[in-house]
């Protein structure tokens, strides 16, 4: 059986710290999802699908207060699944 070789693309330092740069949310975007979450999403369910519209509706002020709680603070999902309230 013969070996297969593999040509792994070296990539330097730099270049990864861009295409991971790129990835990563700044507080610039995170204005403009949240934004995005409080005015336009609900809008674009409302052509999908009825259903979800009101689903999105009733859960609106939760959800973006979860999203906001995590992109604030750091938070992993898991972190805040497993907040309480007392």
């Amino acid at each position: 059986m013969e070996k297969i070789e593999l040509h792994k693309e070296k990539v330097d330092a730099a270049a990864r710290a861009d295409d991971v740069a790129s990835m990563i949310f700044n507080e610039k975007d995170d204005v403009a999802f949240l934004q995005f979450l409080a005015n336009d999403y609900g809008e674009m369910l409302k052509d999908i699908s009825p259903q979800k519209y009101s689903f999105f509706q009733r859960d609106k002020e939760r959800d973006i207060a979860i999203i906001s709680l995590i992109l604030g603070t750091g938070l992993r999902v898991s972190e805040v699944a497993s907040l309480y309230y007392i």
